[in-house]
């Protein structure tokens, strides 16, 4: 091979992509091959999936967890007379036994109100009642919680709230008053007082948001057939109303602790449903 030949190969070789062989060569010059190119399936993104897993799994779980406390609800064995508490600072509730009884009072019963009759039968299932009133600092609480005020705090309808001055000994409006000064020194096992129906209502919705039970205030059914306990009389006591101090958490400034007009809780005698006060 020559000078001449060796540069005629060189210039053939840089002439690949216009012809394959020039004339004079002793070889032709394959032509190159082709750049195979791969490429990955595109699959969806990892983090998407897995969030998407995530969230179904999520559901699934909150189902079964909704249908086990539907299953203990339902299989929940209420005995007369026992006490439940749903919560630490949730009130004492006690399973009040199913019955009927004469609701209203009789015309002859002193001291009677007009709208205590006529007397009928009324048949009540079972249920569960606060075992005493709602203290101040099981409501404290629900404010607390909640944010909220009450209507005496708003002056709602009124100024204040409506109650016994131990001053004057007068009953009426009080501007300022609320359950967190009605008028006199409490404390947090005391009932809590100065409350309007609605602020009841407002609390008892955040014990069933806050316990996923189902709590109302007690049908008028309810509260007097809980009261009499099985009695006949005007008082679950008897007849006798001197007595009421020693049963009742009644306006008596000398049984209350401090002076004021209201006690501490299972303070009194209990009815025969094991709840005090009413």
């Amino acid at each position: 091979m020559n000078y001449y030949r060796l540069s005629t190969l060189l210039v053939a070789v840089l002439a690949l992509p216009l012809a394959h062989a020039q004339p004079g060569y002793d070889v032709p010059i394959p032509p190159p091959k082709p750049p195979q190119l791969t490429a990955k399936p595109v699959s969806a993104p990892a983090p998407i999936e897995a969030e998407k897993q995530a969230k179904q799994q999520g559901a699934a779980q909150a189902a079964k967890v909704k249908e086990l406390e539907s299953k203990l609800t339902a299989a929940r064995v209420l005995v007369p007379g026992q006490v439940i508490q749903d919560c630490p600072y949730c009130p004492k509730m006690v399973v009040i036994p199913a019955g009927t009884f004469t609701m209203g009072s009789p015309d002859s019963e002193a001291g009677r109100s007009g709208d205590e009759g006529p007397q009928h039968s009324a048949r009540v299932e079972k249920f569960l009642l606060g075992q005493t009133e709602v203290t101040v600092a099981q409501f404290r609480r629900f404010v607390q919680a909640k944010n909220y005020k009450t209507e005496a705090e708003r002056n709602v309808g009124e100024s204040g709230c409506f109650g016994v001055d131990l001053g004057d000994g007068k009953a009426d409006w009080r501007s300022g008053r609320s359950w967190r000064s009605p008028g006199w020194d409490i404390a947090d096992n005391e009932p809590v007082t100065c409350v309007s129906w609605n602020d009841a209502n407002a609390y008892v919705a955040w014990l069933s948001e806050l316990t996923k039970q189902p709590y109302q205030l007690p049908t008028e059914a309810q509260w007097e057939y809980a009261a009499r306990a099985g009695t006949s009389t005007s008082r679950y006591w008897g007849e006798d109303l001197k007595q009421a101090c020693l049963y009742d958490n009644v306006s008596n400034v000398v049984a209350h602790a401090g002076g004021g007009l209201s006690s501490s809780l299972k303070r009194f005698a209990t009815t025969a449903f094991a709840s005090w006060h009413l």
